[in-house]
C-alpha cells in the first residue's frame, strides 16, 4: 500500500494542477480508508480476545459444574445403596425415597461413567 502511494506521488510531481487536485483528493480518500480499517482492525482484535475469553471461562464453568452434578449423583446413589450417609448415621425410607426422587430429575447425562461431552 506504501509502495502504491508512493509511485502516485512520485507521478503526481510530474502531472498538471488539475491532475494534481484530483489525484491528491484520491490519495486523501486512500488515507481516509486506511485509517478507517485500522480503526476497525483496532476495535475487533480486542473484542475478539475479550469474546474468546468469556467463551473460555464459561466453557470452564460448565464443565466444572457438570462435574460437580456427577460427583453428587453418584454420592447420592452410594448413599441409597448403603442406606447410611458418610456420617454412618441410617437413613429412614423416606429420606432415602427423597433421595431417589432428586437422582430422578438429574440429566441422563450424569448416568455416564465419568464421560462428559462438552
Amino acid at each position: 500500500m506504501m509502495s502504491f502511494l508512493l509511485g502516485l506521488w512520485v507521478s503526481l510531481r510530474s502531472a498538471s494542477l488539475a491532475d494534481q487536485a484530483s489525484a491528491a483528493t484520491v490519495i486523501s480518500l486512500l488515507v481516509a480508508v486506511v485509517a478507517l480499517v485500522l480503526a476497525i482492525l483496532g476495535l475487533l482484535i480486542p473484542l475478539l480476545a475479550i469474546c474468546f475469553s468469556a467463551w473460555r471461562y464459561l466453557s470452564e464453568r460448565r464443565e466444572t459444574s457438570a462435574r460437580e452434578q456427577f460427583q453428587l449423583y453418584h454420592r447420592i446413589i452410594a448413599e441409597i445403596s448403603r442406606g447410611t450417609d458418610d456420617g454412618g448415621v441410617q437413613h429412614k425410607l423416606v429420606s432415602q425415597l427423597g433421595k431417589v426422587c432428586t437422582t430422578r430429575f438429574q440429566s441422563a447425562d450424569f448416568l455416564t461413567l465419568g464421560a462428559h461431552q462438552p
